[in-house]
């Protein structure tokens, strides 16, 4: 039987590192998205694909997504240089997303 799979952004994140932890514990099987590579071996041995990119590259926001049963988004910034600049991350990210 397949294993439901969970897109996470912001997978290396406070919230997001143990959410991927939680769902590949939980038996899911999570694609975590993160702007570094990251080892393929997920958190305790779990399955974890792990998807190298940005909010800004739609390549690999469709290779996060493709084939998901759901995607949580907890990727964004929590500083900026301006107004504008903490929109478009945390704005414009979730658009490109969706």
């Amino acid at each position: 039987m397949t294993r439901p799979v969970v897109a996470v952004t912001g997978a290396t994140g406070f919230i997001g590192r143990r959410l991927v932890q939680l769902l590949a514990d939980s038996g899911y099987t999570v694609r975590a998205f993160a702007r570094k590579p990251q080892a393929q071996a997920g958190p305790k041995g779990g399955a974890v694909d792990w998807i190298t990119g940005t909010l800004e590259d739609r390549n690999a926001l469709d290779a996060l997504a493709e084939g998901a049963e759901a995607v949580v988004h907890c990727a964004g910034a929590i500083k900026a240089h301006s107004r504008n600049a903490f929109l478009e991350v945390n704005g414009g990210g979730m658009r490109r997303l969706a």
